[in-house]
């Protein structure tokens, strides 16, 4: 079973002040966490009961989202490259519920599919990958592709100074990511 990380809206539409500081936990799951001291069967099956309805409430209002953490790196993946400041405060605040995060190492690099390439400057290329990615390069550097290049795999990682370096056919291009 996939742990399940709960969120609340709150907490996503937190401006940068929240992001220096722990979010507090949601109330709802402060509510279903007290049930664990309560001691007499029938007040504790109560307490549950009335916590699962607030957990229910707050998702169907909206104010509770549940977010799967294979979903947060998906998205960590698929932004790569792009200036996305608010979903890296996300990611950062997420934890499992009722414990410490496994370390996890930060993404600095992926590997994505070539589904074509075309000059859009003299020297420059502009690699469309198969994910949907397009990244442009930077600086008209000499590389060998192939007439067809798509299929191709490449490597793209941050580099100095929030930039980032493609490394295609043994070639580390300076490339900036535009969609």
């Amino acid at each position: 079973m996939r742990r399940s990380i709960l969120l609340s809206a709150i907490l996503l539409a937190a401006g940068p002040a929240s992001a220096q500081s722990d979010p507090p936990a949601p109330g709802v799951i402060d509510n279903l966490a007290e049930c664990l001291g309560v001691t007499d069967d029938a007040e504790r099956l109560a307490c549950y009961d009335a916590a699962a309805r607030s957990l229910v409430d707050a998702r169907d209002t909206g104010e509770l989202v549940a977010v799967e953490r294979d979903d947060v790196r998906e998205l960590e993946r698929e932004s790569f490259g792009l200036s996305l400041s608010g979903v890296g405060r996300l990611v950062s605040q997420l934890s499992p519920l009722g414990g410490e995060a496994e370390p996890e190492e930060a993404l600095d690099r992926v590997q994505l599919t070539i589904e074509s390439v075309s000059e859009y400057a003299p020297g420059k290329r502009r690699f469309v990958f198969q994910n949907g990615q397009v990244w442009d390069q930077l600086a008209p550097d000499r590389i060998y592709l192939p007439r067809d290049p798509s299929g191709i795999e490449v490597e793209i990682r941050s580099a100095s100074l929030g930039s980032f370096l493609m490394r295609v056919n043994g070639v580390d291009l300076r490339v900036r990511r535009t969609q």
